[in-house]
């Protein structure tokens, strides 16, 4: 069995599952654990998330993979989101990990930041980065 982690943060997280229903469609058994990270900062007030509508995103990724029969299972964690997505991974025993990355100049990944390109630099295991349009 293959495990697939998708941390997702928007509504692109289809994209993602297809690059899974793809790899289950060429003879690799698949599953799926579909993550949604919320960050807390440390004013208690002020939640940030790692996208919009994540916890909606993770449950609507995981039932379109259910639909083509690829078993899905849903984490929602509180933390520091790369922190949670390196700790999901290696608590799963995930094969590779599979997001979505935003189309950014290099100037605004330096002010603000990318968690596709952390995840890339910090995992030690298979990272595919499907682009969306």
């Amino acid at each position: 069995m293959y495990t697939v982690l998708i941390p997702v943060g928007s509504d692109r997280g289809d994209e993602a599952a297809k690059h899974v229903i793809d790899l289950s469609e060429h003879g690799c058994e698949v599953e799926a654990v579909v993550l949604s990270v919320i960050e807390a900062s440390e004013d208690a007030d002020s939640v940030q998330t790692f996208g919009d509508d994540h916890a909606a995103s993770a449950d609507d990724v995981a039932e379109y993979l259910e639909t083509h029969d690829i078993e899905a299972t849903v984490r929602q964690e509180r933390g520091e989101i790369i922190a949670e997505i390196m700790d999901v991974a290696d608590e799963v025993d995930a094969d590779s990990i599979v997001m979505v990355g935003r189309n950014r100049s290099p100037t605004g990944k330096a002010v603000f930041g990318s968690t596709t390109q952390e995840v890339i630099l910090t995992a030690d295991l298979p990272v595919t980065v499907i682009t969306a349009d």
